[in-house]
């Protein structure tokens, strides 16, 4: 989750250009970024939202570190 609120932070700090190879590749996305100048924030902001609520829902990890080898 780290990487991924990384990316949150450059999107508010950087202003790409959904030109060239990446429109090439990807321009249906390009088409969605380019309403506006917030919108990939927008939309990432939308499924780190989404994912961190679906990885709330599952139990927390065990420390299984001062577990006995064959008790795993």
């Amino acid at each position: 989750m780290k990487e991924v609120h990384h990316w949150l932070e450059l999107a508010s700090k950087h202003e790409a250009a959904y030109t060239g190879l990446i429109h090439d590749h990807n321009y249906k996305w390009c088409s969605e970024f380019k309403q506006s100048k917030t919108r990939y924030k927008e939309m990432l902001t939308e499924v780190v939202k989404a994912l961190e609520d679906e990885l709330n829902k599952l139990d927390k990890p065990t420390d299984i570190s001062n577990m006995r080898a064959g008790a795993i």
